[in-house]
């Protein structure tokens, strides 16, 4: 009788292991999966400029989940860009990365490298909305490494 009973623990104790283990791996997946989300970008406005030949204003919404960010990038643009809420760290060429929250905002010229572009945070969605004016003539995004 009392080996019965050890070995019904054993089994006990075996299947809650395996249940554990089982929703850590559930857990760590969706977790995986939440992280693999892709950035969010909306074209809110895109307006040809009549007094600027090859010239165009677009507002456009950035989305970025938690611990999202682009590769070193450039854009042929003057660019704002707002943050709406969360954080992003950014650098441009070759100073330090900066933290913007909410309410902040910066200028990148025209072909400037954007070294850095990342969502820091493991929870919260970075939002913002770029302003760029551009040539038209050329891509509105140039990899750093496609140069």
């Amino acid at each position: 009788m009392k080996r019965d009973k050890i070995v019904g623990t054993t089994v006990l104790w075996s299947l809650a292991s395996a249940l554990a283990s089982a929703v850590a791996v559930v857990g760590i997946q969706a977790a995986s999966a939440e992280q693999q989300e892709s950035p969010k970008l909306e074209v809110l406005l895109s307006q040809e400029l009549a007094d600027m030949e090859e010239r165009n204003m677009s507002v456009i919404y950035l989305e970025y989940p938690p611990g999202t960010g682009t590769d070193a990038h450039r854009h042929p643009a003057h660019t704002v860009v707002y943050v709406i809420s969360g954080q992003v760290e950014s650098s441009l060429d070759d100073s330090a990365p900066v933290i913007y929250g909410a309410g902040e905002s910066w200028y990148e010229s025209p072909m400037q490298l954007h070294a850095t572009f990342r969502n820091p945070s493991d929870t919260e969605t970075f939002k913002a909305i770029a302003v760029m004016v551009r040539d038209t003539s050329k891509p509105i995004t140039i990899m750093e490494d496609a140069r």
